[in-house]
Order: structure tokens, then sequence, then C-alpha cells
């Protein structure tokens, strides 16, 4: 294996990010919008990773879809909540930096792409029984529907979730019954959710900054 850096490049870019899920993703909208060249490597023929096999849920504390349904939280209770179940494996300047961010992230995604939200009403917060867990309504995130067709022929490389069907977790996709016209209707439009709407719409973010993907690309 040769030690010597290469003089001349196929691409040069400012980031490189490695992987297609959604925290991928997320790091390479946030490059593009702050004005860098940003190129994503994914290793295998699909899009999406293990997010794409995923509900797709994001908890984040404090954000503002649970403010809108009403839901109220604070800061001390989400920090403790995380600090009890982390069992001292995390440092709590992370955890601080996590519940007063993260909703600055989800903020963003809403006003400048296509990433949308759903506080679901019927998912219940995780370890409810815990003191500083919500008692009304929850810190959990549901994607909303996204239609494939808005990120052309890359819709049909992002990775199959062979679980959930296409519904929200509102409408029972991961906790309830199943609507089956719906999931027809949807199937047959390409609409996606969970996983796979988290991932084809932050794509979508993605595209419409110019981010150039390259699939089958080890890194």
């Amino acid at each position: 294996m040769s030690s010597k850096i290469p003089t001349n490049w196929d691409k040069e870019v400012d980031v490189i990010v490695l992987g297609t899920g959604g925290a991928a993703l997320t790091a390479a909208v946030a490059a593009s919008e702050s004005g860098s060249k940003v190129l994503v490597l994914e290793k295998t023929h699909q899009i999406g990773g293990t997010t794409a096999f995923s509900g797709g849920v994001p908890w984040i504390p404090l954000n503002h879809y649970m403010k809108e349904k009403g839901y109220e939280d604070n800061r001390e209770d989400a920090i403790n909540f995380i600090k009890r179940l982390a069992l001292g494996r995390a440092e709590d300047s992370m955890i601080e930096t996590f519940v007063d961010k993260g909703h600055e992230i989800i903020k963003f995604l809403d006003d400048h792409t296509p990433v949308k939200f759903v506080s679901p009403k019927s998912y219940p917060e995780y370890y409810a029984r815990m003191d500083e867990a919500l008692k009304h309504g929850t810190r959990s995130l549901d994607p909303a529907p996204f239609d494939l067709n808005e990120i052309g022929e890359w819709g049909s490389l992002v990775r199959q979730n062979p679980i959930f069907p296409p519904l929200t977790l509102e409408e029972g996709g991961a906790v309830g019954g199943i609507d089956f016209q719906l999931v027809a209707e949807r199937m047959q439009n390409n609409i996606v959710t969970m996983g796979r709407s988290l991932v084809a719409s932050l794509f979508k973010a993605c595209l419409d900054r110019g981010v150039e993907t390259l699939i089958e690309t080890a890194w």
C-alpha cells in the first residue's frame, strides 16, 4: 500500500459524508447549508442504511411539534430522564447539548427542507412510568408520509422496510390496526412513511442543494 498522497483527485470537495442514514444525510444538509461542497459516499447499492429499516422516530425534547400539540416539556426533566437511562455512560455536557440543540435541528429541517414530522397522539412516551417522562404526549416524532417520486430514480434505491406497512405511527403502522385500503393506495402511488420517509425527504433536501451521492463506493 502506497503512503504517498496523490496530487490529482477525481473530485475535490469540502466535506465527505460517509453513509446515507438519517444522521449522515442530516450532516450533509447542514454542511451544504453552511456553504460547503459536499460529497456523500454509500458503499452499498441502496440508500438509507438502518434508518430506512427503522420507524425513523427521533426522540427530541422541547421540539416545536409537541408544543403545537399542547404537550408541555421542560429542560430539567429531559436532562434527568436521559441521565437516569445513561447510567453514567454519557457526559453531562453531551446530554445537555443534545437537549438544548436537538430541537433546533428539527426546527431547521422543518423551515428549510421537505422533512416534516408529526407529534403522534397514540404513541406512548418511552419508560412512561419514570418521574421525568411526559405524562401527556410524547417527545417522539413521527415522519410524515413522503412521495418517492420527488427524488426521481433515487426513489427505487431507498432501502425497503420488510416489516412496517406504509402507515405512520399515528395511523397504526407500528402500534395498532392496519387500514389496508390506505396501504394499497400508498403502495400504488409510491408514498412511504417511517424510516423510508425520513431518508427520502432528507435525500430530497440534499438533491435540492446539489449534494452529490455516489453509491457502491467504499471508503
